[in-house]
């Protein structure tokens, strides 16, 4: 039987076979010549990316740090935290109590500041994807809707936001995320 590489769990549990590879600071290069010895894959990271990325690889950094937000990102999330429940009680914890303070409309403004500067490190096609998708500034918009704007296929579009996403959720951005909670 074949290897599905697309499947994410396999890649993450190849990736986590390897307790001892830190992944935050494992460079583009080292991460080339990691040795997997794992039962369903034996080979290097060039490899394991290769397989996994398939026609999309191009052997840059950015592909790394991609796959690596896609792959691992919420398991490098859910290691920030002890559990679900500290987000939570951090969520609960912030929200006003009763009819919103000037504090709390300028930490709304803040807020909304720092999701434009998250957004701002997208590409510009990236960023316009994401805000209509998404309603930022403006309502929440369709694929198809986005395509036409744009001039896009809604295939093509959905690939540009899943590109931006897998961007923001990248273990890079965690720092930002933190000074959200």
């Amino acid at each position: 039987m074949e290897l599905d590489f697309s499947d994410k769990n396999l890649i993450k549990e190849i990736l986590l076979s390897c307790p001892d590879v830190d992944y935050h600071s494992t460079t583009f290069s080292k991460f080339l010549h990691l040795q997997f010895d794992h039962l369903k894959f034996q080979g290097t990271g060039e490899t394991l990316l290769r397989k996994h990325l398939g026609v999309c690889w191009k052997r840059t950094a950015e592909d790394y740090e991609l796959f690596l937000g896609d792959v691992l990102g919420d398991y490098l999330f859910e290691q920030m935290f002890d559990s679900v429940e500290e987000v939570d009680k951090r969520i609960i914890k912030n929200l006003p109590a009763q009819e919103p303070t000037p504090e709390d409309f300028a930490i709304c403004n803040e807020r909304k500041n720092f999701i434009y500067e998250m957004l701002g490190t997208l590409s510009s096609k990236e960023e316009r994807v994401i805000k209509m998708r998404f309603g930022i500034g403006d309502q929440e918009h369709t694929l198809e809707e986005v395509g036409r704007k744009l001039s896009r296929s809604p295939a093509r579009v959905r690939q540009i936001e899943a590109r931006a996403l897998r961007k923001l959720k990248h273990p890079s951005r965690l720092n930002f995320l933190r000074r959200l909670i």
